[in-house]
């Protein structure tokens, strides 16, 4: 850091902590204190009606005052620690919202072919508001359909056709000094030219703009799909790759799929890799199982990509608890979420092995052949699983620890009117299991 950036940093923080004093110190003339004395681990107060009054604060950031506790008589109280939520405050609120569309899906057209208006709303969360309110309010999908077409200006179509009547940049116009030099019958005439050729390229400048975005919102909604054909094409591998002609008995068949895409992509897709993307494609797919395989669950709201479904900061538990939001509206226990998925993962394993069991006995196999071998897949979700590497600078070692980039959330508030902002969302600065007060 330069002398400039870090002069520029300690003016920053000074200004903040004037701010803080500020206000700190009209809120304890409010409250009639008459001095504070506050540490990390308790404050002490003197207040002109109780006098001093002692606060021990708990362990964490995040405590709540137990009223029973608070007594008049009482000059110390202890602020007991809060539970922490496993599930961050955005995460829920993306849950909420889902939920709502998910009530109210049947009323959107079958093939969703709109999206936000950029230069309408300048906050993502603001705009999906508007539209689950319209929605809520739409009795059928002929009204929302009619919403759309009378707030028209609120929303893009998918597919704008690209503007033809683009102005080069370079085009030459009269030069103001030439302007001037004009007769006066002229004048006014070749004016009014400059300025509507003008704004022509100002025009078609505009519709670039939103021909990115829109190009943006249509690339976000092809990812969805993109890591399910993943995971489709994942399974057929991972079937054909537990498939043996001769089987000796008690032999285990592990999971040799990740293996050989490694191996026959010639590092291409790496075991990281590889395990991060079929977790957001296992996840997109679960939330899609909500709706019944209806896109419109994912394709809706402009702040859920890809990357949220990635985050490895939300764990197995958690992200069952955020599904059942959506699916029922409350939140569950941890343990609750945990059980959902060792069931979840129980009828996964069922289902692989019976579809083994189907390819056998279509080729004419006796159960006994294939029965008497034991099945083992690898979880790559467990916190028990280790790829076979142990050099710790491999990316595929137990011991190696990237800089989590993919660990977002989709909860930007703001969203700036350049190119530059099209949904490249990695949600940023909002990790899962940060707890957040509901």
């Amino acid at each position: 850091m330069d002398s400039i950036d870090k002069e520029s940093k300690l003016k920053e923080i000074k200004q903040n902590l004037i701010r803080f004093a500020s206000k700190t110190f009209k809120e304890m003339k409010e409250l009639e204190i008459r001095s504070l004395n506050i540490s990390n681990s308790n404050a002490i107060l003197e207040n002109n009606d109780i006098g001093i009054f002692r606060i021990h604060f708990g362990e964490n950031d995040f405590n709540e005052i137990d009223e029973e506790e608070v007594d008049s008589k009482k000059q110390s109280i202890t602020i007991k620690n809060k539970k922490k939520l496993f599930l961050s405050s955005p995460a829920i609120t993306m849950a909420r919202n889902l939920r709502e569309l998910l009530l109210n899906i049947d009323k959107l057209p079958d093939q969703q072919s709109f999206t936000m208006n950029p230069t309408k709303f300048t906050i993502i969360e603001s705009y999906v508001q508007f539209l689950l309110n319209k929605l809520k309010s739409s009795s059928t999908k002929e009204a929302f359909v009619e919403e759309l077409r009378c707030n028209n200006d609120n929303f893009l179509e998918i597919g704008l056709p690209p503007n033809n009547e683009n102005l080069k940049d370079n085009f030459e116009i009269t030069s103001k000094v030439n302007l001037l030099k004009m007769e006066e019958s002229s004048f006014e005439r070749s004016k009014e030219e400059i300025i509507k050729a003008l704004v022509a390229q100002l025009i078609s400048i505009y519709d670039n703009v939103l021909q990115e975005y829109i190009e943006a919102e249509i690339n976000r909604r092809n990812g969805f799909r993109n890591y399910l054909n993943f995971l489709k094409i994942y399974k057929k591998i991972e079937i054909f790759c537990n498939i043996y002609k001769i089987r000796l008995k008690g032999q285990t068949i592990k999971n040799q799929t990740n293996t050989k895409i490694v191996d026959y992509s010639e590092q291409k897709i790496k075991l990281t890799t590889l395990t991060i993307t079929l977790r957001a494609a296992k996840r997109i797919d679960r939330l899609l199982s909500l709706s019944n395989k209806n896109f419109l669950i994912v394709d809706i709201f402009p702040n859920l990509d890809v990357a949220f479904f990635k985050s490895s900061s939300i764990n197995v538990a958690a992200y069952e608890c955020w599904l059942k939001i959506i699916e029922t509206g409350e939140i569950i226990s941890e343990e609750q979420g945990y059980e959902i998925y060792q069931q979840k993962k129980k009828e996964e394993n069922s289902l692989r092995e019976n579809i083994l069991k189907q390819v056998y006995e279509s080729a004419g196999y006796e159960s006994a052949e294939y029965e008497s071998a034991e099945y083992y897949y690898i979880d790559e979700e467990s916190p028990r699983y280790y790829p076979d590497n142990d050099n710790p600078d491999n990316e595929e070692s137990p011991r190696y620890y990237p800089d989590n980039e993919e660990s977002i959330l989709p909860m930007d508030s703001s969203l700036p009117f350049t190119s530059s902002f099209l949904f490249l969302f990695h949600f940023p600065s909002l990790p899962f299991l940060l707890p957040f007060p509901l």
